[in-house]
């Protein structure tokens, strides 16, 4: 937030505006990378945890839960774990 001078624009004008702003240009951007990746791909990407991931980054950017780190190994182990539980079962 800082890098693209929010807090700046939020003593310009009202915070909430400005924070709205952020908040809708960076979720229609998030959803339209997944949507671009389930028409590449040919399937159907539900993945329910983006939401509150989302939430986490663009609320709270610079919080220290928000460390992409985290983020992406923790959807890598619910891949995983994912995966090992339907591997077992799947018949090719």
């Amino acid at each position: 937030m800082i890098r693209l001078q929010l807090p700046r624009l939020a003593e310009q004008h009202d915070s909430l505006i400005v924070l709205s702003l952020f908040s809708f240009i960076n979720g229609g951007l998030s959803i339209g990378i997944m949507a671009l990746l389930a028409l590449v791909t040919g399937q159907v990407f539900i993945f329910p945890s983006p939401g509150p991931t989302a939430f986490l980054f663009f609320y709270s950017p610079l919080a220290p839960v928000a460390c992409p780190r985290n983020a992406i190994c923790g959807h890598l182990m619910g891949v995983v774990a994912g995966w090992g539980s339907l591997a077992p079962f799947w018949s090719y």
